[in-house]
C-alpha cells in the first residue's frame, strides 16, 4: 500500500511554493509578499515582448528557493525509499546488518549539513566578507557550528532554539542522526537500523518547518544580542 512518503510532495513539498526574490535574493513564500523588500509576487503575470516583429507571450520566470545539489539530494532520497528491495540488500551477518535503505540517513545528514551551510552564510551576511569567511573557515565542522558558532550569534546552541521554537522531536532526532551516522562511518555498521531510517523519512516535513522557522528568526543586525535585530536575507 503506498504512503504518503511514496508521494514526492512528502519530500519536496516545503519548497514547491519558494523561491528566491528577484530583488533582494530572500526567501519568499509564494502566499505572502518578501520579508525584506516587499515584493509580491502572487501577482506577477505573462509578459509581452516582439522579437522579430512578432508579440510573443512570455510566462514568468522565479527562481527556485533550493540549490541544485539539495535538490538532487532530496531526489536521490526519495528514489532510495522507492526502490524495491532484493536478496543482494541482506549480505552481512544479522548481527552487523545495517537497513538496507541506510543511503537514506547518509544523504540526509549531507542534505542538512548543506542546508545549515546557507544558514550560517545568512546568519553572517551583513559582516565583513573577510570576517564572516574567517569564522565559517575557522568553525568548519557541523558540530562545534551547531554549538560553539551558534551560541557566538545567539547565546543558545541551535538544539536549543529548537526546543524554544516547539521542534525538540526534530532536535532529539538530529543527535541521535548525528551519533549514529558517526557510530556507522567508525565501524559500526548496524548503528544505522530501519527505525532510524523509517523516523527521518517521517520526521522530514517537520525538519524542513523547524529549518524554514529558524532561518527566518536569526536575523539580529549584530553580535550583541541586547542590540534590536534587523531583517536581513535568509
Amino acid at each position: 500500500m503506498a504512503t504518503m512518503s511514496d508521494d514526492w510532495n512528502w519530500w519536496w513539498g516545503a519548497w514547491r511554493n519558494r523561491i528566491r526574490c528577484g530583488s533582494c535574493r530572500a526567501l519568499v513564500d509564494l502566499n505572502d509578499p518578501c520579508p525584506i523588500c516587499g515584493a509580491d509576487y502572487s501577482k506577477v503575470e505573462p509578459v509581452e515582448v516582439i522579437i522579430d516583429g512578432s508579440p510573443v507571450t512570455v510566462s514568468p520566470a522565479l527562481q527556485g528557493a533550493l540549490d541544485w545539489s539539495p535538490y538532487v539530494m532530496l531526489k536521490l532520497m526519495h528514489q532510495e525509499w522507492l526502490r524495491p528491495l532484493s536478496e543482494e540488500d541482506w549480505v552481512l551477518p544479522e548481527a552487523s546488518q545495517p537497513s538496507p535503505r541506510l543511503v537514506i540517513v547518509l544523504v540526509f545528514w549531507t542534505y542538512f549539513e548543506a542546508l545549515m551551510d546557507r544558514y550560517f552564510e545568512a546568519v553572517t551576511s551583513e559582516l565583513p566578507r573577510a570576517v564572516a569567511t574567517d569564522l565559517l573557515a575557522r568553525y568548519s565542522g557541523i558540530g562545534v557550528r551547531l554549538d560553539r558558532l551558534h551560541r557566538v550569534f545567539f547565546n543558545a546552541r541551535y538544539g536549543e532554539d529548537l526546543d524554544r521554537l516547539g521542534f525538540t522531536a526534530i532536535r532529539v532526532h538530529l543527535e541521535l542522526l548525528q551519533k549514529r551516522r558517526n557510530a556507522f562511518v567508525h565501524g559500526d555498521p548496524a548503528a544505522i537500523s530501519d527505525e532510524l531510517v523509517e523516523d527521518t523519512v517521517r520526521l522530514l516535513p517537520q525538519f524542513h518547518e523547524a529549518w524554514f522557522k529558524r532561518l527566518t528568526s536569526a536575523a539580529p543586525s549584530a553580535l550583541n544580542s541586547s542590540q534590536s535585530p534587523s531583517k536581513r536575507r535568509v
